[in-house]
């Protein structure tokens, strides 16, 4: 199971590379004019935070993984070269690191599932189907 979670969490680093210049080149839908400022900025905080995690988490992964003597692998193709080698010190600052950002990571998806849900079960807006209907 690691090595399917390590080939899968290596690929979103690609993939979030990819999304953050597709959303360089495409303007960020409006949000709706009944959300509050305060809201708003909440909106913009959380995605950000979101990017953040993406990058984030891979990236402490294969900090771990490099650190502990193991190979960060992608789809099963390839391996990202090692940037690090094996150290035990810098393994004791990415472990728990990972691991903290996997949670906060967590909270904020949930998060994220939430406000979508209150948009559309309690504000009634159009929200949760703004983002459905993307491109």
């Amino acid at each position: 199971m690691i090595t399917l979670h390590k080939n899968i969490a290596t690929t979103i680093i690609f993939l979030v590379l990819i999304r953050m210049f597709w959303r360089y080149t495409h303007p960020v839908p409006k949000l709706p004019d009944t959300m509050s400022p305060l809201m708003q900025k909440f909106a913009h905080v959380g995605h950000l935070m979101l990017y953040l995690m993406l990058l984030a988490l891979p990236i402490t992964g294969c900090l771990f993984s490099w650190s502990a003597g193991h190979p960060a692998p992608v789809l099963y193709l390839f391996e990202i070269p090692r940037l690090v080698q094996d150290n035990p010190e810098l393994l004791a600052i990415v472990k728990p690191l990972h691991i903290y950002l996997s949670w906060f990571a967590g909270l904020l998806i949930l998060g994220h599932a939430g406000a979508a849900l209150k948009h559309h079960f309690i504000d009634k807006d159009n929200v949760l189907l703004s983002m459905l209907k993307q491109k």
